[in-house]
């Protein structure tokens, strides 16, 4: 089963606070539904704020992709990356038990995904996210 949470922000940095992760799978998912509930303290500030607020919960994040929006609906063929997505495993995890909770951070930004991740170093490319 995959969890979904979507929160609209923007990026920017700011600094970490260290908690120990949740462990269950239902502490995550009341974590994420408090989240939900509390959003609006969220939308319009900077994605790390967010991230941080993720990471203060408790909240692993193991891998961040972009969210896309596809080539195939945009008149110029090219995909746009509109946000960031944190998981709560590693993509062999995800491999292995075909689940994962998901949080989509809107970022109201239209950006080639294609330049962007070749705009990555090869290394900490998640903390460049």
């Amino acid at each position: 089963m995959l969890g979904l949470l979507c929160i609209l922000g923007n990026a920017q940095t700011t600094g970490t606070t260290y908690v120990p992760p949740l462990k269950t799978e239902l502490e995550k998912e009341n974590f994420l539904k408090q989240l939900v509930k509390d959003k609006k303290m969220l939308i319009g500030r900077p994605a790390s704020v967010a991230y941080e607020t993720l990471k203060q919960g408790g909240f692993p994040i193991k891998h961040m992709s972009t969210s896309t929006v596809g080539p195939w609906s945009q008149p110029d063929g090219i995909e746009y990356m509109t946000g960031v997505i944190f998981f709560d495993k590693t993509v062999k995890e995800i491999g292995a038990t075909n689940t994962a909770f998901l949080v989509t951070i809107k970022l109201g930004l239209w950006v080639n995904d294609v330049d962007f991740w070749k705009s990555l170093p090869d290394e900490n490319w998640m903390e460049y996210i």
